[in-house]
């Protein structure tokens, strides 16, 4: 059984060599004008077309069936998210009591919606309103 699946194993990964080789006699036949060469240039690229695709087939259907079907135990990878959260819109509008008033968030300019008026860059420097006001 082994001596077998050697055998193949060998004649799968020659078959595409001896492909180019009777694809490069049948060229050479060819242009010499003899009625052989197309005959070798035929056999020989589809020698090498299914040398190729056979050890392709061969090995994606050895890597499925490689896989280990006995264990039941899946892996989850995954992450601790809490702390990769943003804070929340509270938490984010109360400052820190240590911060200077200059680092305080300020509110954005009013929106413009007529655009033949210059906006107003200047911020303000009263705090937003908290979330709970704005529902």
């Amino acid at each position: 059984m082994a001596a077998g699946r050697q055998l193949w194993s060998v004649v799968r990964l020659t078959l595409p060599s001896v492909g180019f080789v009777l694809s490069s006699c049948g060229v050479y036949l060819w242009s010499l004008s003899l009625t052989p060469g197309y005959t070798l240039l035929v056999l020989g690229f589809g020698s090498m077309v299914c040398g190729v695709f056979w050890t392709l087939c061969h090995t994606m259907r050895t890597k499925m069936y490689q896989r280990d079907h006995n264990s039941t135990r899946i892996h989850v990878f995954t992450i601790h998210r809490p702390s990769s959260f943003p804070p929340t819109y509270e938490e984010s509008q109360s400052p820190p009591l240590d911060l200077p008033s200059a680092l305080l968030p300020l509110a954005p300019p009013l929106y413009n919606p007529d655009s033949s008026k210059t906006p107003d860059c200047t911020w303000s420097w009263e705090r937003p309103p908290r979330y709970s006001q704005t529902q």
